[in-house]
């Protein structure tokens, strides 16, 4: 056995140098015989077999990017949504314990608008035109929506320094204002007095100066369709008043005052000449609200005559 030749070896008496030089090799021959069998001590169990393969060729590949999260797919009843360049302003309220989504849109590219300080443009100055549509998504029922026709809306604020940077043209004026924030509308308020707060006001524009158009638009009267907020009976006959704010003494009134009218100057005396004041009463009746037209005469000081003249509403003309 390879033990004891290595013994023989390693004992063996002195040999000439050739000799002794032969044997140093035939004992490292053995050893690594040893090393590599691993059969020299039957106590001991073989060392385990470790094969190698040989790595696979080395292939050219494109870089990987950093992942990026992928968003859920909508599901197959979402409601679909007009083009984000469209949507003019979007807002959720709840309306009787149910939410509801609410949207301004442009039917089709709104042109800019009223770049201008002349007196049509007022409260709608930097803005946009186009044809425009309010939509209201409900829980449970089917999508409403109400075309305005063709509207003005403000977009961007006016600013007290704009008298003297702005230039009164969209060329020169539209890098002034494109970075403002954008001009929120949809302020929703109970302006029927039906116990919803599901109307909003939006401004006109298109007026004389020193007087302002505005209407309420929104789910209108019992039935909660969408509509424009017009005299009780006559819905061809929208309310126009002399802007938000008159919109807003009405919606603060208390049911009383309601009853027995509010009164709101459209046109005062000497406004731009005027020798008359013209003024709407406004009251609640059975079927909404309804307008009387009241007229008074003017001194020389542009004071306001005692007695009036009163005629039915005829809508934005009447003033």
């Amino acid at each position: 056995m390879p033990a004891r030749f290595l013994l023989d070896v390693t004992t063996a008496p002195a040999a000439p140098r050739a000799t002794r030089s032969l044997r140093s090799v035939v004992a490292l021959v053995a050893v690594s015989l040893l090393v590599a069998c691993g059969h020299d001590d039957p106590s001991t169990p073989p060392a385990p077999r470790i094969e190698l393969s040989a790595p696979p060729p080395l292939t050219s590949a494109a870089p990987v990017a950093d992942a990026v999260p992928v968003a859920a797919a909508p599901s197959a009843s979402a409601a679909p949504r007009a083009p984000s360049s469209l949507v003019r302003e979007e807002r959720e309220i709840v309306v009787e314990g149910k939410k509801e989504r609410w949207r301004l849109a442009w039917q089709s590219a709104p042109a800019y608008d009223c770049f201008d300080s002349s007196c049509p443009c007022e409260n709608i100055r930097f803005g946009e035109r186009g044809p425009l549509v309010l939509v209201r998504a409900r829980e449970g029922a089917a999508e409403q929506r109400l075309d305005l026709g063709e509207r003005s809306l403000q977009r961007w604020p006016v600013f007290e320094a704009d008298g003297e940077r702005a230039r009164g043209a969209v060329d020169t004026d539209l890098p002034l204002v494109q970075g403002r924030p954008v001009v929120t509308l949809m302020h929703f308020g109970d302006y029927d007095h039906d116990g919803r707060a599901a109307e909003l006001v939006l401004d006109r524009g298109d007026t004389p100066c020193s007087t302002h158009s505005a209407i309420v638009v929104g789910s209108i009267g019992k039935g909660g369709a969408l509509g424009i907020l017009s005299v009780a009976g006559r819905p061809d006959t929208p309310i126009d008043l002399n802007g938000r704010s008159q919109w807003e003494t009405l919606r603060r009134a208390s049911a009383a005052q309601l009853a027995a009218g509010v009164e709101l100057v459209q046109v005062g005396c000497g406004n731009h000449g005027s020798a008359q004041e013209v003024s709407y009463l406004v009251r609640r009746v059975a079927g909404g609200l309804d307008v009387t037209v009241r007229r008074y005469g003017c001194d020389a000081e542009d004071k306001r005559l005692p007695g009036f003249a009163t005629s039915a509403y005829q809508g934005e003309g009447g003033r």
